[in-house]
């Protein structure tokens, strides 16, 4: 199985860069396994270009909701249709890319799970996240390896 950890976001926002510092780490830890682990800035249909050809995708990104705590974390299957019909407010993927009313859909991988962590600061030009999101980091690491091992070691069917 092919598979792609993708961390979105720009280190130079502050908060917005937790998808990019993520993917770092785990690009450590994971050092030369088969798993492809990548960053980018970019969004909607650049994503595409990315994900395409893998079987299952990870992509770890910074989210604001209205009434979110910074530092919070969320999980979203993107092949579940009732998530692609009440999109999240994920600051870097695209919802209307993913759904099956745009034929971008064909280059999809089966699985594509979205990581996101909720933003405290955005717009701030810092190379690093706010406390509340730093602390989040670990947590969301730990969840994307305990994901895989599920999957490649078991072959359970992501959900």
């Amino acid at each position: 199985m092919k598979v792609l950890i993708l961390g979105l976001g720009n280190t130079h926002l502050s908060d917005d860069g937790v998808g990019v510092h993520i993917a770092r780490r785990l690009k450590t830890l994971l050092g030369n396994s088969d798993i492809s682990i990548e960053d980018s800035d970019l969004s909607g249909a650049g994503l595409l270009q990315i994900i395409g050809g893998y079987d299952c995708v990870f992509l770890i990104d910074a989210i604001e909701t209205m009434d979110g705590v910074p530092g919070h974390i969320y999980r979203f299957n993107l092949s579940d249709e009732a998530v692609l019909q009440d999109p999240p407010p994920a600051a870097h993927v695209d919802f209307g890319e993913f759904s099956n009313g745009s034929t971008a859909h064909l280059l999809m991988p089966k699985d594509v799970i979205l990581y996101a962590v909720e933003t405290k600061d955005r717009v701030t030009f810092s190379k690093g996240c706010t406390p509340e999101v730093r602390e989040s980091i670990t947590r969301v690491t730990e969840l994307v390896l305990d994901e895989l091992q599920r999957e490649l070691f078991t072959g359970r069917r992501l959900q």
